[in-house]
């Protein structure tokens, strides 16, 4: 039976880990083991004819989970790598979030295929759209960390006034380039160069004296 099917059955009722081990058919006993629980809460034939419609629901709930996987475009060559980063990331977002998670159990506890890190987003949530936000924000994460590590480039902020942003779009956009693009050229070619800051310098410095009277 597949990983991910055995762990979505066993935390459907109380986050538990039910030792399988030796069972042939664990798909089958799971189902049963739920129903079974399901069918304790009361003896009534309305009960049982609620934990066949329990049952309907956990199989369709399966059927719509098993329909989720928001990592398959993650390379084979990849795998590991991310799967590394994801664990450290999700890790951090349930962390700074208990208060909403506070019933989740990550199992297994080490990430070593694709599969894991769905059983994770499976105890995370259900809902497509809470699953692609998290995936998307983590993937997206990791790109730009790959991007800087095989470029050689860091990742650098700084404020600008307004008018100098406007600008900087400005020049981009007319020359059909990324504003990083632009401020690299304008780096470089001032330090081929050696032309603007000192003219600026200059003329600055000449203000200066003019106005003290020199």
């Amino acid at each position: 039976m597949p990983k991910r099917l055995e762990a979505f059955l066993r935390n459907q009722l109380y986050f538990e880990w039910i030792d399988t081990d030796g069972i042939s058919n664990k798909k089958q006993f799971l189902m049963m083991y739920n129903l079974e629980v399901i069918r304790s809460r009361g003896g009534s034939r309305r009960d049982r004819r609620g934990s066949q419609s329990s049952l309907r629901k956990l199989k369709n709930d399966w059927s719509n989970i098993e329909s989720l996987n928001e990592l398959k475009s993650i390379a084979d060559a990849d795998t590991k790598e991310f799967l590394e980063y994801f664990s450290k990331a999700f890790k951090k977002i349930i962390s700074e979030n208990v208060h909403k998670f506070t019933l989740i159990k990550l199992d297994p506890i080490h990430l070593e295929t694709i599969e894991d890190a769905l059983i994770w987003l499976d105890a995370f949530s259900h809902n497509s759209l809470e699953r692609v936000a998290i995936t998307d924000k983590i993937r997206r994460s990791w790109q730009q960390n790959q991007y800087r590590k095989t470029s050689g480039k860091k990742q650098k902020s700084f404020d600008l006034p307004e008018s100098t942003i406007k600008s900087l779009k400005k020049l981009a956009n007319t020359n059909n380039l990324t504003e990083t693009d632009v401020i690299t050229i304008l780096i470089n070619e001032e330090l081929k160069n050696d032309i603007y800051i000192k003219e600026v310098l200059n003329r600055a410095n000449a203000i200066q004296r003019a106005i003290n009277g020199e």
